[in-house]
């Protein structure tokens, strides 16, 4: 397989075993087979994490051990070899096309160098993005958007990125319409551009102050908004479903019980008006 038959990188080596593009993003998760590939170089930056198993990453200046929990950043053009030896490996790539690379550039001069970092939260980080790409609902693109942001930021970090601690206004208002708007379909482009801000820099400033992912946050929103109306009103499940922004009862009840614990059905018979 290839870059020029699936689009993702690098996975010249083995097989996508699903994706999914966001904007100017594309995500897969793979598995390289045995083996080594000779000297070659993508087309688009990627950022990379090892889910399962190991390999080498060797570029002209060193070689990268590429273990378990491992991030590795490579900028478009970069050439490099890779060693999986006799295991196999499963990770998660991301592709930046040029239009994310120009944005996140003038924030970020590292994406002109390679990076990586072996940690906790690398893995935390990969596990939670490839748990949004197999959930696959209405705000998954939104919160995989945001944690690939933050790992990007966590890499940069590691290798002497980092941000401005203090809040912007700007931010308090994003905050506010969110509030105003949870339900709506909303992406972080959109709100982006509403606070004249990079949709990089809005993702990364907004988990730092408010603990959440963008997408999270809306989530949570959208289930407490439910559950005034679950407790307060005796409307049918699928119009509060659909009126607090899911896509149907199903995914309305697994969120709900993600956040509350139980069903909208029973927390309506516990907490409803008698």
């Amino acid at each position: 397989m290839n870059d020029s038959a699936t689009g993702f990188a690098p996975i010249t080596l083995g097989t996508c075993l699903r994706s999914e593009t966001i904007g100017d993003l594309r995500i897969a998760e793979a598995r390289a087979k045995p083996g080594r590939l000779p000297w070659h170089a993508h087309e688009h930056a990627c950022l990379l994490v090892v889910l399962e198993g190991s390999f080498t990453e060797a570029f002209r200046t060193k070689a990268i051990p590429c273990d378990e929990a491992t991030a590795l950043f490579k900028p478009a053009g970069e050439s490099h070899s890779n060693d999986h030896g006799g295991t196999a490996a499963r990770f998660l790539v991301v592709n930046f096309l040029p239009g994310k690379v120009a944005h996140l550039r003038e924030e970020a001069r590292s994406l002109d160098h390679v990076a990586n970092l072996r940690s906790g939260d690398v893995m935390q980080l990969g596990t939670r993005i490839f748990d949004e790409l197999v959930r696959d609902d209405t705000l998954s693109p939104l919160v995989m958007e945001g944690l690939i942001l933050e790992l990007l930021a966590t890499t940069f970090r590691h290798c002497g990125y980092h941000m401005v601690a203090r809040p912007p206004r700007w931010l308090e208002r994003t905050r506010e319409r969110l509030h105003d708007e949870f339900a709506s379909k909303l992406s972080i482009a959109d709100i982006a551009a509403d606070a004249a801000v990079h949709p990089d820099h809005l993702s990364r400033s907004f988990r730092q102050y408010y603990g959440l992912l963008i997408g999270e946050y809306v989530r949570r929103l959208r289930v407490e908004w439910a559950s005034q109306r679950l407790a307060g009103t005796d409307i049918p499940l699928a119009q509060i479903a659909a009126a607090a922004g899911f896509s149907d009862q199903s995914e309305f009840t697994r969120r709900f019980r993600e956040h509350t614990g139980t069903t909208p059905a029973r927390y309506r018979k516990e907490h409803g008006a008698a």
